[in-house]
């Protein structure tokens, strides 16, 4: 995890991001604690910053970061995280253990630990559910049982390529930059 002051701006951030290839760093205090503060996006650099046209070298991280974050305990369940995720919309949880900062674990982290939740995200994501937080959907793992009656075996779920935009059926490919990509693109 990196992290930064937030008296630290924008500009040094956006440094700090590009290069250590990260897109987010948590804020905390200069003086050695490790209590999680909050959390800057890349997201709320273009949409706090650029998209305001404001100077990054005279904005604080204080100014613009997300505020408070959303902690869970390092022994958090993976549907849990997801869940949790889902209803808070956001992508990424701060990992703390007696109140310090002890890692960060991102919505794409959980998905490599279960790719077959990666073709239920996307369907989910594509369609346009968790637009409105109103709405939230709740799935248990009953709701997976291949011996359910609501089980189609017909029903085979795929994903979208980033590279040419098609639905594609079966298992994802990833490029180096960890996207699904289809066999076609991957050449």
């Amino acid at each position: 995890v990196f992290t930064m002051s937030p008296d630290q701006t924008v500009d040094d951030a956006a440094k700090m991001m590009k290069v250590n290839h990260v897109c987010s760093i948590v804020l905390q205090e200069p003086d050695g604690r490790k209590k999680p503060l909050g959390i800057l996006t890349e997201r709320d650099i273009v949409t706090r910053v650029v998209a305001e046209e404001k100077d990054p070298s005279k904005i604080t991280l204080n100014e613009i970061a997300t505020k408070p974050v959303v902690t869970a305990p390092p022994t958090l369940d993976i549907s849990d995280g997801m869940v949790l995720m889902a209803r808070m919309n956001i992508r990424r949880i701060i990992i703390v253990k007696e109140g310090n900062l002890v890692g960060i674990v991102t919505y794409r982290d959980l998905l490599r630990v279960a790719p077959q939740l990666l073709d239920i995200a996307l369907e989910y994501e594509r369609i346009g559910f968790g637009n409105n937080k109103d709405e939230i959907v709740d799935f248990t793992a009953e709701d997976y049982d291949e011996d359910s009656e609501l089980a189609n075996p017909d029903l085979s779920l795929g994903y979208y390529c980033s590279e040419c935009g098609n639905w594609c059926d079966g298992s994802p490919l990833y490029d180096a930059d960890d996207q699904l990509i289809c066999s076609d693109c991957q050449d």
